[in-house]
Parts: C-alpha cells; structure tokens; sequence
C-alpha cells in the first residue's frame, strides 16, 4: 500500500547574521558586543544570550545605548533558539533616541519582524521588516541584505516562494557586494530552502552545500547544523533514506550542542518519520510525543499541529481511529487555510474512509487534490489514497484513473531533477504507488498491461541517458510488444518486480507471455541475502545442497520451467534484491543438483526497452580496436601480482596495430578520459574497483595517479560517449553499487552502459588474482573465434566449473555477469 503523508518540518534559517568584527586589546563595550556576537555567529547561542544579559545588566546605568544594544543582540539570540515571545517581550520598549539611527534600531526591527514571522503573525511582521527597510535605506544600507533576508523568509512562511527566492538572491548579491561572508552563507542556505519548498531538490542540496562550505571555513555551527538537517531531508525526497538518517542524526547532535531548541524539535520529527517509513512506529511514536512537547513548551502552534498530523497518522496506520480523530481535530484548530491545512484535511479523509464513510473521504481527498498544486507529495498521497478507495468501492474506471493521475504526477516532480543522482533516487520513494498499480492490474487479469507499467518504468534515467524514447502509454499493447523484444534478442525473457505482498515474473518468448505470482520480497531478500553469505564462504553450494540456492530456482525459475528448453539464451530483467544475485549458481534439483549455468546462457537486462534496442546494435562490429588499461600504480592500493600477466594475454587477441595500451604508471584516468574511448569496440581494466553505495557515482576504477587523482569515477564515464561492443572491468565489485527502486544495480557497470556501451562484464564481488588472468584468457579465446560474448562467458565459467581444483567453486566463476545496454 502507499505510504501515507508524514508531515514533514522545513528548517529556516535566522536572518540575523553579520560579518565578524575584528578584537582590540582594550576592554569596552564596543570590544565586549563583538566578542559576544562572534559567540552568536559561531553558534553558541544559549553562552551568547547569557553575556547580552549580564552585559545589558551592567550597562543599564552606565551607558544605555550599549545597554540596548545588547538587549538587541539577546533578542536575535532567542529568535534563532525558536523562543520567539521571549524576543518580543525583551524588545517592547523603544530605544533611546541617541540610537533611532544606529544599527540596533534596524535590528530590533530585523528582529521583531523575524519573531512574528516565526509566529505567524504576517501582518506585524510586515510591517516590521518593512520599518526595517525604511531605516536600513536612510540610515544603515550595510544592513540592507539582512532585511532583505528577513522579508524573504517571510515569504517562505507564506508560500510565496518566487517572491521568496528573488529576495534571498537580493540578499545574496548585498551580501557579496559588501563583502558580508555570514550573510551570504545564510543567504545561499535560504535559497537552498526556498527550492526544497519548490520541491527542487538538487538544487537545493547545491544551495546548502555551497552554504555548509562557506559557513564551516567562518565556524558558523548554527548555519551548518541547519543546512545539515535540511539537507537530510531533501536526499529523503529523493529517496536516499542512508544518507537522509545519517544527515538528520548529525544534525540533531549538532542542535543539542548549540542548545538549539526548536532545531532539535524539528530533526526529532524528521528522525519519527524514518523510523515511521521503517514501519517501527513505537519509535516514530516516540519521537513525535517528545517533538509535540517542545512544540507546546516552545508555543509553537504551526510544529504543534504538524506533530499531532503525525501522530493521528500513526493512529490511522494501527486502526486506533478514535486517537486519530483526537490528533486530527486539534490539529486542525491550529492551523489557518493554506498548504499545511491540507494535511490535517487529508488525515480527516484516511479516517473518514477508515469508518466507512466513503462519500465524505472522497471529498476530503478530492479537495486535498485539488488545492495541492504546488506539494507533490501531499499530491500524490491523496491520489493514491483515493485510488485504493475506490478500489475498495469496485469502482474500476476512477481507480484507473486516479492511478495516472498518481503517475503523471509523479513524472511531473522528477522532471523538475536536472542531475543523474538525484534522478538515480526519486522512485525509491514512490515505488509503493507503482507496487499498488501492478497489483490492482494483476488482481483484475490485466497482466500485459501490468508488464507494460512495470517495464515503461524501468531504468528511466539510464534510457534517458541513451536518448532512447521512452513509451508511457501504458494500455495500447500495440505500443509494447513483448513477444517481439525476445524474438529480436533470439532469448526468452524472464522480468521480475518484487513488491510487498507479492512479487510477479513475467517469461516471455516469441511466442507467449506468461505471468507468475511469486512471494513477497522480504521472504525474496531474505533467501537471496542467505545465498550471497554462501557462495562467498569456503564450501561449494552444490556439494553441500544448499537449501537456499534450491529454495531461489523454485521460487524464481522453476513456475516458468516448461516455458524454458534446456540450451535456452535467457535474458534475466532483475528487481530489487535480485540484481546482487547471480541466476547462474541456482540449484537445480532434477535430474540430479547442478548449476543452472549448466542448462542455460544467461544475460541481464535493465529493461525490455534497453533489449529491444539492444537485439539491432549488436550488428556492424568487425572492426577489433582494443582500450587496455591495467596494472597500475596506487598509492593506496597494493598492486595485482598478476595484472601484467592478464594485460598480455588479453592482448593476444588482437591485432597489434588496432591495440592501445596504458599500463604501470601510464594507467592513468586521464589516460581514459583524454584517449577518445569512443572510437574503441573493445574496452578492458585490470585494476582494482570499488563501489560505493552511498553515492554510487563515486564508484571508481583505482588507476595510477597522484593520491588526489587515480580514481576513475563512475560519474565521469558517464561524461564520455561510448560505441564499445564490450566493456569489461576486470576488478572487484565491477557490478556493485546501490540498488535503486525502478533504476537497478547502480555503479561502475550502469555508468558504461549509460555512456553507450552495448555490453558490459563486471564482477558483482571480489575476484580471484590468480585464476581471473586464465578466466579472462579463456573468454577472449572464445571471442576471437567468434563467440558471442555471452557465450564465451558461460564457456570459459564451465571450463572453472568442470575442473578439479577449487576454482570450481562459484565464488571464483560467477562474481562475473554479462549486461547488455543499447
């Protein structure tokens, strides 16, 4: 099922910073304010409002101007630790009239228009910060980009985000114009908000990283803590849920360092939300309690009700709909009409539905669709929400509606993403409405149509990448024709899409489609995660009867098994758990235990739209122009006893004149980057790889260089255009990155295909030193009397499989998978 809205809170950041006034020798009030404004601007806030209120105390008699000064100063403090009144209230009182021209009366104004922001009182803030503007103009222009700071959060508050962002680039330029670094590290972080508002999430992660760069070399901790947290949850957006926990969980310790009370409200609720999408919900639960209980103490009415629209969220998912309701209704006597209204709206619609009165949650939810234009999010949730009502009412024509109307939507919001990453990421977090689809179609026989949405919707970003046309009409068969795609690729083709409640696979050969209920991928996961942690131990799966390895053929292979003739060419389209899994090691129990490898070639695939591309561009490759990078020298890797060994017999295979070679210090990534490896067929490494699975694209291939440079990255090849036939990466974890949700196994594999490869071999593992050169000499054997290199693959893996030694164990013939692209 789709996962409810949770709501979220968006960190803004203050408007009062300014630049760092140098120390003197001497004491006086002028040396004591920039001593303890430097103490504000480096984030110690709870020390710094202590020494503007002894401070204040000490010159009260002596020397009100300065007095007041630091009542000023003790203000802003207060409004950065959400203790807005308190703000207020030292700032009643007009100052002297020696100061109606100085600094601090623009500031008191700064800071009074920010503290009614912060408590919605719009109209009082207004006007405030337009007083402030007034007085900046006449009297402190310096202070101009602060005011202008200042109005654009309270744009934000109003959902004014165009009017926003061109007052905080306002500031920004005020801010580079008069050389005021704080001011232009909280003007970039503003900006960075104003587009995670407009849902522009790389963007904004540009915005906070440019700010978090300026502000850490300034030791500005407030401005990090905050771009930190807001960062968290932009990557949650986009679906990088590690990076997300890891981003909110430093951030919250960062706030509870610098007493910063209201932050800490604020990561508190977004840590609920992660362990809410984990389904632990006595730990959201725990988190939302503790989060409403400084809203409250804070008087915060608009964290108050996002807390409680939490809360009754959590209640709806565990059925306690008279808890709910109570959440739900206080909820909504705290809130006015605009977008934030509309998710206590929303809940009211869950909880309507969840007590059967179905005509006002169609209502409810309609409204929510209707009035959320600028939230995607809260958008898509009500739709799919409204979609599985009228599943429930057997209403077929509005459900299927209502579930386009989810996927345009949810089209609409990554077309807004610009770069690769961000894209990589969006599905994970809308998934469960494709996962939802799928099963509504399947559970009405629609299972071409199913194949359709799932298979329309794979590798978006890699098909995008390619230029290759992308057909998302999901109910014209005539668009997509599966028996097609296999016949052209001469293979039959099992696609899989692993989902909650059931996961499915369709085989299709030239002639038919069939479609198979598999079971849930936890049950999937878990088997496949077992499996790995035997095929990478010390005993051979096959002589030990693994029960895992058979229990995989039987779930994932074996109800297709009469579709698939012994010496079959199979062409496996993964799903989640299943791209870290080599089909290859399946046990196949008849007519005695043995390797599927045995029965089959194997191949994989992104998406039938990749391999109907694929079938035609396999032709017009006679020519045999080699790219042999190897043997390097690393600074921080040991060298491959028998790298040079390999880098000699690959090249064998080809005619000396056709072979460009790049070995020992000449290995270079520039070597690749600058050498044209677009007019190669054939591209080979030996060297050692390495995968990251929190950012993918910073997968590399480790090459000689400087310690600052041996790293060929995935991001970069993906920067130079290829027409290789074959890409091999002979090195460990060649194959591995991350999983992505509807884009696959993400690494140095996925960044060559996106560059154009036709076919990659990569490792999803480490490979042997010692037998991977005779691995390697086998397959390009094969290769040059003509095999195709699926087949020299599989040839030269039995030749391991079917000898004495160890090298018979999987762990040394199937780290590596042949993937076909274009």
């Amino acid at each position: 099922m789709a996962q409810p809205t949770r709501r979220w809170v968006l960190l803004i950041l203050s408007a009062a910073i300014l630049s760092a006034c140098s120390k003197h020798s001497q004491p006086s009030p002028q040396v004591y304010f920039q001593t303890v404004r430097a103490e504000f601007q480096r984030g110690d806030l709870v020390a710094a409002q202590a020494e503007a209120d002894r401070a204040y105390e000490q010159y009260q008699k002596t020397n009100p101007d300065w007095a007041w000064r630091f009542r000023v100063l003790q203000a802003e403090t207060l409004v950065w630790q959400g203790l807005s009144k308190n703000a207020l209230t030292l700032l009643d009182a007009e100052l002297p009239a020696s100061l109606s021209t100085d600094e601090a009366a623009v500031r008191r104004k700064i800071t009074r228009g920010l503290a009614y922001t912060f408590l919605q009182q719009f109209a009082e803030a207004e006007n405030q910060l337009g007083e402030a503007e007034k007085l900046a103009s006449k009297n402190q222009p310096k202070l101009l980009g602060e005011v202008a700071l200042s109005q654009g959060t309270l744009l934000v508050l109003r959902e004014e985000f165009q009017a926003s962002e061109a007052a905080f680039l306002r500031a920004l330029k005020l801010a580079r114009q008069e050389n005021l670094h704080f001011l232009e590290a909280n003007a970039m972080g503003s900006l960075g908000l104003v587009n995670m508002k407009m849902q522009h999430y790389g963007e904004a992660i540009d915005w906070y990283k440019a700010s978090s760069k300026l502000a850490e070399s300034l030791g500005a901790r407030t401005v990090m803590a905050k771009n930190t947290g807001n960062m968290g949850w932009c990557f949650y957006r986009i679906g990088n849920l590690d990076s997300a926990r890891k981003l909110f969980t430093e951030a919250d310790g960062l706030s509870e360092q610098l007493g910063l009370q209201k932050d800490e409200l604020r990561w508190l609720t977004n840590l609920g939300v992660m362990y809410y999408d984990r389904r632990e919900f006595d730990a959201a639960q725990d988190y939302y309690q503790r989060a409403l209980r400084i809203a409250k103490q804070l008087d915060d009415k608009l964290d108050t009700a996002i807390s409680l629209d939490n809360l009754a969220l959590i209640a709806i998912k565990q059925q306690k709909l008279d808890d709910a309701e109570r959440y739900n209704q206080e909820a909504l006597s705290l809130q006015g009409t605009g977008i934030s209204r509309l998710y206590s709206v929303y809940n009211d619609g869950k909880i309507s539905a969840g007590r059967k009165n179905f005509k006002r949650a169609e209502s409810l939810l309609q409204h929510v669709i209707q009035k959320s234009e600028r939230d995607f999010s809260l958008r898509l949730d009500a739709e799919t929400a409204l979609a599985e009502l009228y599943v429930t009412l057997k209403q077929s024509l509005p459900a299927e509606q209502t579930y386009q109307r989810a996927l345009a939507t949810i089209s609409q919001a990554r077309s807004t993403l610009k770069q690769d990453e961000y894209k990589l990421t969006f599905l994970a977090n809308t998934i469960d409405v494709y996962d939802d689809y799928v099963a509504y179609l399947v559970s009405r026989g629609r299972n071409g149509q199913a194949l359709r949405l799932v298979e329309t919707n794979r590798a978006q970003t890699l098909i995008e990448g390619l230029r290759l046309a992308r057909t998302t009409n999901f109910t014209d068969s005539k668009v997509f024709q599966s028996e097609g795609v296999a016949k052209r690729a001469n293979a039959i083709v099992l696609s899989y899409w692993l989902a909650p409640e059931h996961s499915y696979l369709w085989a299709i050969t030239p002639s038919r489609t069939a479609m198979f209920v598999l079971p849930g991928e936890s049950v999937i996961n878990q088997t496949v995660e077992s499996y790995r942690k035997t095929l990478a131990g010390p005993r051979d799966p096959r002589e030990i009867a693994d029960a895992n390895g058979q229990k995989l053929y039987n779930m994932l292979v074996a109800p297709a098994q009469k579709l698939i003739p012994k010496g079959s060419h199979i062409a496996v389209i993964p799903s989640g758990s299943l791209y870290e899994l080599n089909f290859e090691t399946l046990l196949v129990p008849d007519p005695q235990l043995h390797y599927w490898i045995e029965d089959v070639v194997i191949t994989n695939a992104s998406s039938l739209l990749l391999l109907r591309g694929s079938a035609s561009a396999q032709e017009g490759f006679a020519d045999k122009r080699l790219l042999l990078i190897g043997d390097p020298v690393s600074p921080l890797y040991p060298p491959l006893p028998q790298a040079a060994s390999e880098v000699e017999r690959v090249k064998q295979y080809f005619p000396p004149d056709q072979v460009q070679t790049y070995s020992g210090k000449n290995a270079t990534a520039q070597a690749y980057l600058k050498g044209d490896p677009g007019s190669f067929s054939y591209i080979h490494f030996v060297a050692h790889g390495v995968a990251s699975r929190a950012s993918p694209l910073d997968s590399a291939v480790i090459l000689s260089g400087e310690e600052s440079s041996y790293k060929l990255y995935a991001r970069d090849i993906v920067g130079k255009r290829l027409h290789a036939k074959l890409v091999t990466i002979s090195s460990c974890e060649g194959a591995s990155g991350r999983t992505y949700a509807g884009e696959g196994l993400v690494g140095l594999s996925w960044a060559f295909l996106r560059a154009g490869a036709h076919q990659v071999v990569a490792a999803l593992w480490e490979v042997d030193d010692t037998s991977t050169p005779q691995f390697m000499d086998r397959f390009y054997a094969e290769i040059n009397a003509g095999r195709d290199p699926a087949v020299a693959l599989r040839t030269a893996k039995l030749a391991l499989l079917h000898s004495d030694g160890i090298y018979r164990r999987p762990f040394y013939w199937a780290p590596f998978q042949l993937y076909k692209g274009l």
